[in-house]
């Protein structure tokens, strides 16, 4: 019995000390920052966004081309005015993947798809004699849903694209949030765990319901302290708990969905 004891206390002591040892290591960690511009290959210094794929390469977004990061290089893919099969524009707004491993950017002048397997970019523009094509060629925004839907924001109109027949359906909200242009960092889409659509914008926060197919403006009222800090909306996130959080130019908001009200995080004065 006293052996057993013996034994025992050993076992606990042993872990205490393999326990500190993991926390001083942590503490001793130096984490070393790359900082990556042209002379790494880069195309320019100025980034508009960041994605990494299901292959592990890294997307970098600048105003001269797309970046592809293998863990070594970059690649650069720039526009061709003679090869219709090369990315529609140089700036890059943004970057998604959907779930056969294509990429889909928004560009300054269409939307590209880089197909995988062909390895190359079918690009889509707006067509004036075809109504079913974006209704305009600056996309500001890309968004793969859980369906694998993929939205896209345009100047001012929210769009879904239908696969099967290469189209888009356009959904124009019931006030003109969008008919101003939004600067880059005020166009973000997101999709909630009840699968509704936010989009927000440099005129407010829209609650797009997929059924009725129609949009709730949230701004902010100067007379109700509960309504959205700011109208400047940069980015949108849910919790694990189903809290919505909503960043904007003067603060952290959380949406209050049972109210359908906002609670504010602001620095301190």
């Amino acid at each position: 019995m006293a052996g057993r004891i013996y034994i025992q206390k050993h076992i606990f002591l042993l872990a205490i000390l393999l326990l500190l040892k993991s926390i001083l290591y942590s503490q001793s960690v130096n984490y070393r920052i790359k900082v990556f511009d042209e002379k790494d290959g880069l195309a320019e210094s100025v980034i508009n966004c960041v994605m990494q794929d299901s292959r592990g390469y890294i997307w970098v977004g600048t105003n001269d081309g797309l970046n592809r990061y293998d863990g070594n290089s970059f690649y650069i893919f720039r526009n061709k005015i003679a090869d219709t099969n090369s990315i529609c524009d140089n700036l890059i707004r943004a970057i998604t993947e959907d779930k056969h491993g294509n990429l889909w950017i928004a560009t300054s002048n269409g939307l590209s798809n880089f197909n995988r397997s062909l390895g190359y970019f079918q690009n889509f523009y707006h067509n004036g004699s075809a109504p079913s094509s974006l209704s305009d060629n600056s996309i500001y925004s890309v968004y793969i849903d859980s369906e694998g839907w993929l939205w896209v924001k345009t100047t001012d109109m929210l769009e879904l694209y239908d696969p099967v027949t290469g189209t888009f359906k356009h959904y124009k909200p019931f006030s003109n949030v969008f008919s101003r242009l939004s600067p880059l960092n005020h166009n973000v889409i997101y999709e909630d765990v009840f699968q509704n659509i936010w989009l927000g914008t440099k005129d407010g926060l829209n609650l797009f319901d997929r059924k009725r197919e129609r949009f709730q403006l949230y701004s902010h009222d100067d007379l109700n302290p509960m309504s959205l800090k700011c109208n400047a909306v940069r980015t949108i996130y849910e919790d694990h708990k189903g809290n919505l959080w909503i960043g904007t130019d003067e603060g952290l908001s959380q949406y209050l969905r049972r109210a359908k009200s906002f609670r504010h995080f602001l620095k301190p004065e």
